[in-house]
Formats: structure tokens, sequence, C-alpha cells
């Protein structure tokens, strides 16, 4: 439950680098300082993780010359500047050395530590940490994607575990038919029959990839679809929940369940958190006072027309207008 209070600082900082990344590099190389900034970058950063003694066993007895050299040519081209690098590819590179997530963390904050010490702003920090997020799986030398997180047993994949891509079809159907009942969630998902039906698919090829079979949907499309959508972890717990139930009524094996929830819990983040940014920073915006919202709302004037168009839209709302019926729609505005 207290998931969102500790991730949310981190995952709307992290995304509001990564919308300023999609716009090019460019600018952080710049802010960077150019080629001559990364050398002192990487002239700080080996000063630093050297001496930690968490992760400078991976550099005892190396040529640190050379690899802070290599590094330098390698972070140039990663952060925006020219394509200079030659070398290895970074899983040929790291796959002798062990590396682990806990690794790679302390290597990044030995990245904020030395950028922060070059005076560095925090949002430029942030996306270097954007940058080198998705160098992670490549170092540790593990897949990318939903279907890394699909769980073997007895040498089965979810999916196999569960009768295959017919059995996941017939979940869904399950699944909808309580997506499309429950008032907590129907919002999302009452569509014309032909989304509805599109829906489904997505939702089941998405399954399919997770569960350890072809990955066939991008998670990077989840997060952009679901992005402007108001999906918070409340909802998304109730959508998980009426999976469950969807498993459970199909007969699927309670640890085949557990191992479910795992697999989609790893989602989340990808669909709840462009909610979850808009939301933060409106908080932000608020704890300002709200004699601005009041002033951009268009003041009272501007509260009256809001009002009217608000009522507007309940009279013709075939899920609302009912509940308005006989009442004295003047009073209540």
């Amino acid at each position: 439950k207290v998931r969102k209070d500790i991730t949310t600082g981190c995952t709307v900082r992290m995304e509001l680098a990564q919308k300023n990344m999609e716009k090019g590099k460019d600018g952080l190389f710049k802010r960077l300082g150019g080629e001559e900034g990364i050398s002192h970058f990487m002239e700080r950063f080996f000063d630093i993780v050297v001496v930690d003694n968490r992760i400078r066993g991976f550099f005892q007895g190396k040529d640190i010359k050379a690899i802070r050299e290599g590094a330098r040519v390698y972070f140039t081209e990663a952060l925006g500047g020219p394509k200079i690098y030659k070398g290895r590819d970074l899983a040929e590179i790291h796959k002798a050395q062990g590396v682990t997530d806990y690794d790679f963390d302390c290597f990044l904050a030995g990245m904020e530590k030395a950028l922060s010490g070059l005076g560095v702003e925090d949002e430029t920090i942030d996306e270097v940490i954007v940058t080198m997020e998705p160098v992670r799986p490549a170092l540790l030398g593990r897949a990318r994607g939903l279907a890394a997180h699909a769980k073997m047993k007895d040498g089965q994949t979810v999916l196999e575990r569960i009768g295959g891509d017919m059995n996941v079809e017939a979940i869904v159907d399950t699944m909808f038919v309580g997506l499309l009942s429950d008032a907590r969630v129907r919002f999302f998902f009452e569509q014309s029959r032909e989304k509805i039906d599109i829906m489904k698919r997505s939702f089941a090829a998405l399954a399919v990839g997770g569960f350890g079979g072809p990955v066939t949907v991008d998670d990077r499309k989840v997060r952009k679809v679901h992005y402007t959508l108001n999906v918070t972890d409340y909802h998304f717990d109730v959508m998980l929940d009426l999976f469950a139930k969807a498993l459970t009524e199909l007969g699927v094996h309670p640890d085949a369940i557990k191992d479910i929830a795992a697999c989609t819990g790893k989602i989340r983040k990808d669909i709840t958190t462009g909610c979850t940014v808009r939301m933060e920073l409106a908080k932000k915006n608020m704890e300002k006072g709200k004699d601005g919202l009041f002033k951009r709302l268009g003041g009272q004037e501007g509260i009256v027309v809001f009002i009217d168009r608000l009522y507007d839209l309940i009279a013709v709302d075939n899920r609302l207008k009912s509940k308005f019926a006989g009442k004295d729609i003047k009073k209540m505005k």
C-alpha cells in the first residue's frame, strides 16, 4: 500500500527526464559541456568507483586509464555526442563480470555523485540516468521486455501451464465480463463492440508474451496508449483481482495464478505512470495555492461557464442522465 508513496518521486523525475529525452539528446550533450564535459565527468566518475568498496573489485588489476578512455568514447556517443564508439558490444564486455542489479545501481549512484560534484543540475542528471537504465539488461546478461518475467516451473512457462494461447483467450473473455460489470473500472472498458474486441485481442497478445510465448506487443506502446488515461493503482489492482477471479473460475492452479500475478504486475508502471505523473505535478502546483488555478479557469465567470458546460454534457450522457431526471438542474448548478 505504501508503494506509491515510496516510488512516486523517482517515477515523476524519470518520466519528465524521459519526455525531455524524446526531443533528442543534443540538448543533454550540450548541458553536460560537450566532449570536454564528458571527459571531466568520466575522470570524476572513475575517481569515485575505484574507491567504492561495493564495486571497486571490478577494477582491481585492470588498466584504469584504458577503461576510462573507452568509457569516455562510449558515453560521448550515448549522451548525444558524435558517433565515435567502435568498441565491443556491452553484453560481450561484461559477460563474465557477474554484474548484478546491486552493482549496476552502485554505478548509477557513482554517476549521480560525479555529476552533482561537477555542478550539473538535477534535471540533467535524471536524463543521464534515464539514458543508462536501458543498458542494464545488456550488462546483466538478461532478456528485455515482458517475456523476461515469465516464470518457469518443471520446465514449463506460465503460458504452457495454463494451456496455451487458446486458454488465454478464454481467460480474457471471462475477465472482460467482470470488467464490463464492475463499477470501479467499467468506465475504461464501456466501448463499442468493435473496440472491446480490439482491447481483448491486445490484452491477450500482451498476456501471451508476458507468460512466456511470442512477444508481439512492445511494452513501450503499452505505456503510450495508457499515458493520458486516469488509470490509478487502485484501478490496476481491481483489474488484477478480476483477472485472478477469471483464472480461478477456469480452474487454473493457484501456483500458476500466483506467478501470473507477478508477471502482470510488471506492467503496472507502464499503465499507471501517465496518471501518476500528471496528478503529482498538479499537486505540486496546488501546493502554491489555489489562487492561480482560479485565475486560469477564468475566475467566477469561468466557473459559471464550466458548470454550464458540465451539465450540458451530463444531460446527453446515457450513463448519467437518469440520475438527474426530474431534478431542479438550475438549482443544482
